[in-house]
């Protein structure tokens, strides 16, 4: 690596690098990527990554010199349902505080083999990377701890058995029958309203 490469690593300019196509290339055909909020070289006064809103599938290759903003920002809009996944490439610093804070033992890790040459305009030849890199897998964790474990069908079907007298199934079918319907559609309707979802305060 020359002195002009560590030079730039060293840098604030560090923060402007492309992620190799190749790579991206084989990770766009696992994600399905449709954004990517802080692309190479954008011109941040017509927008930031960090003001606005993600899509569904986004591919973040941050700024290294502040990795935590957009780590904060990613999971800010998966909890707001913009993001579905979010998938990082970072240098594998495993010692920092934002690593294991929101990452370790959170959400899935892959460490890349090798050195990725990044590209950057103002380098002839692109050379390895100084560090290993990884990547980070955020997406929406379903907590069952999140939600009541009640069933609304089965317990709307026992207020009406009780209020009915056990005849409530025999009165629905009798009613529909009337209307001009076969069934009453009573136990698909108790299958529907059981997959209702309550989430705790």
């Amino acid at each position: 690596m020359t002195k002009h490469h560590v030079k730039l690593l060293s840098s604030r300019k560090s923060d402007n690098w492309q992620t190799p196509p190749d790579f991206y290339n084989k990770l766009d055909q696992e994600f399905n990527f449709d954004f990517d909020p802080c692309p190479f070289k954008h011109d941040l006064d017509k927008w930031n990554g960090l003001e606005i809103n993600w899509k569904k599938r986004n591919f973040i290759n941050p700024p290294y010199s502040n990795v935590k903003v957009w780590i904060e920002k990613a999971l800010k809009e998966i909890e707001k349902n913009n993001a579905e996944v979010c998938v990082f490439l970072v240098n594998a610093n495993t010692d920092t505080k934002w690593f294991h804070d929101y990452i370790y033992n959170k959400h899935e890790i892959r460490f890349i083999k090798g050195r990725l040459k990044f590209i950057n305009s103002s380098v002839k030849k692109n050379s390895p990377n100084m560090r290993p890199s990884m990547l980070i897998i955020l997406k929406k964790i379903k907590m069952e701890n999140d939600y009541y474990k009640i069933k609304i069908g089965d317990l709307v079907a026992f207020i009406i058995k009780v209020f009915t007298l056990g005849q409530g199934k025999r009165i629905s079918k009798w009613i529909a029958n009337k209307l001009g319907y076969e069934d009453c559609g009573c136990d698909d309707r108790q299958k529907a309203l059981n997959n209702i979802k309550i989430k705790r305060w």
